[in-house]
């Protein structure tokens, strides 16, 4: 659920924004290891028009469905095989680091950067029961 919602629903509103420091594998921006800040509220703006950046190369996308079942808002449909972005995108990622051949890309700019995925953690324990 979103925190607005969750604010509205207490009849309750917010009053301030932090900024906040992503973690590692947020690479629409800067690569790995990167260092910045976004505006909480200037991220909520552009929050319905997210994921029109995301790409899905079909020649390489082998419809394994792992983007559908990662994501956390039930956001990604695929009825061809491929993903497609239902504009409820909360920018986690999930889809991008999990493809296992490489196919989501968030506009151009992550085609030549570094997916992340812990060692420790196996595709599977992240995924959403079908």
């Amino acid at each position: 659920m979103d925190a607005e919602k969750i604010l509205k629903e207490k009849n309750r509103s917010l009053h301030a924004s932090w900024y906040v420091r992503l973690v590692s594998n947020y690479i629409p921006y800067r690569d790995i290891a990167a260092e910045w800040r976004i505006s909480i509220r200037a991220w909520l703006a552009g929050q319905k028009k997210i994921d029109n950046n995301f790409l899905c190369d079909k020649d390489k996308c082998t419809a394994c469905g792992m983007c559908e079942r990662i994501c956390p808002r039930e956001n990604i449909k695929r009825p061809e095989g491929q993903p497609v972005w239902q504009h409820k995108c909360v920018e986690c990622l999930g889809c991008l680091h999990i493809c296992p051949v490489k196919a989501i890309d968030y506009g151009e700019i992550t085609r030549s950067r570094k997916r992340y995925r812990h060692s420790e953690v196996k595709p599977a324990e992240l995924l959403r029961k079908s």
